[in-house]
């Protein structure tokens, strides 16, 4: 344990500048940068992963809990793909696991028929299809939120 004197002398090798002066900035990995509606695509490991946030607000639309969903692509050939809901029955049924309180769907198939690559795990807005046909949440990869 150190002395109060010793602690005294440390602070007057601090250059003359005083606890006002210090500026500090915040230190924070891109994991927990954005809030809201958001998961994150990874080709590399070729999955998704779902917020806890977005898991309920998709539990909340969907209007019960759910442990499958089906991922299907736009026709269009643009990165625009759904995550709808399911029960295990449903043709196309993928587990959904969770992982460190956040769900993950293997999608490397997915990810592969859309020519789509990340090196890196890439964040997006996901935001409820209602169409009753749809009831999914809709995911258009032309809008990262990457800076």
């Amino acid at each position: 344990m150190g002395r109060t004197r010793d602690l005294k002398k440390g602070s007057k090798k601090e250059e003359g500048k005083t606890e006002a002066e210090e500026t500090f900035e915040l230190v924070i990995d891109k994991r927990h940068k954005f809030h809201g509606n958001i998961l994150t695509v990874n080709s590399k490991l070729g999955r998704i992963v779902m917020s806890s946030q977005l898991y309920d607000y998709a539990k909340e639309n969907y209007g019960k809990d759910f442990s499958y969903v089906q991922l299907l692509m736009i026709s269009s050939g643009d990165p625009i793909f759904l995550i709808k809901p399911c029960d295990k029955e449903v043709p196309g049924a993928r587990g959904v696991h969770i992982a460190s309180g956040s769900r993950v769907i293997s999608a490397k198939l997915l990810l592969q028929k859309m020519n789509w690559k990340s090196e890196t795990g890439m964040h997006f807005n996901a935001s409820w299809e209602e169409k009753p046909h749809y009831r999914a949440l809709r995911v258009d990869l032309r809008k990262p939120l990457e800076d």
